[in-house]
């Protein structure tokens, strides 16, 4: 079965009509957003001199947009005509995640990534790219009888293992990315509206018993922070309040490349990674930060252009919906988050921030919903 799934990843016959289908406007809003991050990490370096940040991350687009390439020759049924290639990934990369408790680095309080010589590697990034491959598999594959509850019980509990091993480490925020892909390509997929409502309640009913047995006092205290923004300032609040200066202080044109005080003096932590839209308002201003948003309002806008014309391929609907999820409901948490309008949750803004993981994942996404944009007929 392996085999055969490697003889159907053929390159495109026809140059001339491979790159007429390829959607250029997809593919040039994608970089641009990975360009502005990579503009943004080399301005904080200014004061430091400390440029390894850029580097690397100039380093990862590099190898991200290779894969994007790659993926993008590979005819998506090969996907869509294999369950098994998809299951091994998924098991695979649950593996890596239950591996992480025993050989994962430790940083900032959370073990999240594997030590790969002066690289780290984070699991729970390739596994939302699993995720999209396989609840759009399973579900285009149950659609007539997505009404069954069953259904909808076994694809709670692929969903659950990874979520629970993911929520463990801990990391909160990508747990809930995780469990937003499988409910937004679920709900795309058609269900009876009650058993929408039951999800919903089982959700309420889980979330009362996580705050309540599982959840640890520092994620506690970034709700309590976020619903009382003034308590704690130099304390539990200290991020948020930072980023928030961060980004008035930079008015509507900016500070200018390189001259943004709250990030260049370490004011404001995680202005490379979480807290990168901040640090861009601070250089660039309101006006910078209007166009990052453009930038993803197009790449946003070519997705759902593409799903529109798909219409008997449900398999490719499906993962092209999922795509979109992951990369609205993360960008809409971490803006969220920089202005202070939801807590603090440590997801990281897709293409912009700084990490290789991430990076690396959303490009082989964007690969294989090109590859959908040049097979489709």
């Amino acid at each position: 079965m392996i085999g055969l799934i490697f003889l159907k990843l053929k390159m495109f016959p026809q140059a001339k009509i491979y790159f007429k289908r390829f959607d250029w406007i997809l593919f040039i809003s994608v970089l641009a957003l990975s360009s502005v991050g990579l503009i943004s990490l080399r301005s904080t370096a200014q004061l430091s001199g400390d440029f390894s940040s850029f580097e690397k991350q100039l380093l990862f687009l590099i190898i991200g947009v290779l894969f994007l390439f790659a993926f993008s020759l590979i005819d998506i049924k090969a996907f869509k005509e294999s369950s098994l290639f998809i299951i091994i990934l998924y098991f695979v990369f649950s593996l890596l995640l239950f591996l992480l408790f025993f050989f994962g680095v430790e940083k900032g309080g959370a073990g999240r990534w594997f030590q790969v010589g002066d690289f780290l590697f984070q699991p729970s990034e390739f596994m939302k790219f699993v995720f999209v491959l396989f609840f759009a598999k399973f579900f285009s594959e149950r659609h007539i009888e997505l009404y069954l509850p069953r259904h909808i019980i076994i694809s709670m509990i692929y969903m659950g293992f990874p979520a629970i091993l993911v929520f463990m480490q801990p990391d909160f925020g990508s747990a809930i990315i995780l469990v937003s892909i499988w409910l937004g390509i679920l709900l795309i997929s058609g269900i009876k509206r009650k058993h929408i409502a039951i999800i919903f309640i089982s959700g309420f009913i889980l979330f009362f018993i996580l705050w309540n047995f599982f959840l640890e006092d520092f994620q506690k205290n970034r709700v309590f922070s976020f619903l009382n923004p003034n308590m704690d300032l130099s304390g539990i609040n200290y991020q948020a309040n930072q980023a928030l200066i961060t980004v008035g202080s930079g008015g509507f044109w900016g500070k200018g490349f390189g001259q943004g005080t709250q990030v260049q003096y370490g004011f404001l932590p995680g202005g490379k990674t979480d807290f990168i839209f901040a640090a861009i308002c601070e250089d660039f201003g309101v006006f910078g930060g209007s166009i990052l948003i453009i930038f993803y309002i197009v790449l946003f806008w070519r997705l759902t252009s593409i799903i529109l014309k798909i219409h008997e391929d449900n398999f490719s609907k499906l993962f092209i919906s999922g795509v979109l999820v992951l990369i609205s409901i993360q960008s809409f948490i971490n803006l969220a988050m920089n202005l202070n309008l939801l807590p603090i949750t440590g997801i990281p803004l897709p293409f912009v921030s700084y990490g290789g993981s991430n990076l690396i994942a959303l490009l082989m996404l964007i690969g294989l919903v090109e590859s959908i944009r040049v097979y489709q007929r």
